[in-house]
């Protein structure tokens, strides 16, 4: 992979981080002055809760769609935005456990597109995977060998 091909990749990660974090943060920030215009906590939400989840979902966004250029930094970057995760999710539930409600699918969402990306190229074994396992059932369940019920149960076969 060339260098121009992993800086296009950061940049879109950075670009989609930049976008979702600002358009979350002004949501955050206007939407409850506009609703409970009398309230002076109102930015708070936009700084503490929207703001930072929006700019982590925005760069798992961007991470997830710069996996065409570049599996390895989007992996990292996938793990980065997970950490970070986290540390706001720690940190919220330091708050008050009610500040790190939001963060939880956010949590969730970072987890099965790491599984996603991990577990890829394991799909094209599936086959195999799933014919084997059959296989090994089968084999465990009906050994090859006549295997009389009478000596199974503990009677005897009459002569």
């Amino acid at each position: 992979m060339s260098s121009n091909q992993k800086s296009r990749a950061l940049v879109r990660i950075l670009v989609w981080a930049f976008c979702v974090g600002v358009v979350s943060f002004a949501a955050g920030w206007f939407g409850p002055a506009y609703f409970a215009p009398s309230s002076n906590l109102a930015p708070l939400l936009g700084i503490f809760v929207t703001g930072p989840l929006g700019t982590l979902a925005g760069a798992l966004i961007g991470a997830l769609s710069a996996a065409k250029y570049s599996r390895r930094l989007a992996i990292t970057c996938i793990g980065l935005v997970w950490t970070m995760t986290m540390f706001y999710t720690f940190w919220a539930f330091y708050l008050g456990g009610w500040a790190a409600i939001p963060a939880i699918p956010l949590q969730l969402f970072v987890l099965a597109s790491i599984m996603s990306k991990i577990l890829e190229p394991c799909r094209r074994q599936f086959g195999v995977a799933f014919a084997s396992r059959r296989f090994a059932y089968f084999a465990h369940r009906f050994p090859s060998g006549r295997i009389d019920l009478a000596q199974r149960v503990g009677r005897r076969r009459p002569n």
